[in-house]
């Protein structure tokens, strides 16, 4: 399992960056939420495991965005404006057939979460426990930056 950046040192000191945490890998995802201040939550977490991040605001950047340098990981909020996730996600299916498209959401109803896999989400998450299991998601869709991280 991935460490993250909320446990301290073995001696008990205040965690600091390595030289190594400050290189982010080769590895990139593309995060789409509308909230700024979220983005840049998972920003920090993502580059922490050594994951390079780009962001979009909205379904429509997010489809921009992966056209122009496919990522390797899309994580893509339900509920945005302009376009949302559930508009967004068809396409972006189409388009990256191979890539792990996450849907994170803070409306977690069972017929919404059903419909964003039938459009071919590859997981479903909710946003109150999504930063938390980041390193964990980095893991499972992209082992090379996970095994990084970890040296």
């Amino acid at each position: 399992m991935v460490a993250n950046r909320y446990t301290e040192n073995e001696q008990n000191e205040p965690w600091t960056l390595t030289e190594r945490e400050r290189t982010v890998g080769a590895v990139n995802a593309l995060l789409c939420d509308d909230d700024r201040r979220l983005r840049a939550l998972y920003r920090m977490e993502f580059e922490y495991v050594g994951v390079a991040v780009r962001e979009a605001a909205n379904g429509n950047e997010c489809i921009e965005m992966a056209a122009g340098e496919a990522p390797q990981l899309i994580v893509l909020d339900l509920y945005m404006p302009r376009r949302g996730g559930l508009s967004t996600l068809p396409q972006l299916r189409a388009s990256l057939p191979e890539v792990p498209l996450l849907v994170v959401t803070a409306y977690a109803a069972v017929e919404v979460l059903r419909q964003s896999l039938a459009l071919g989400a590859t997981a479903c998450y909710t946003k109150p426990g999504f930063l938390a299991r980041i390193p964990e998601v980095v893991e499972r869709y992209l082992p090379s930056a996970g095994r990084a991280a970890r040296n």
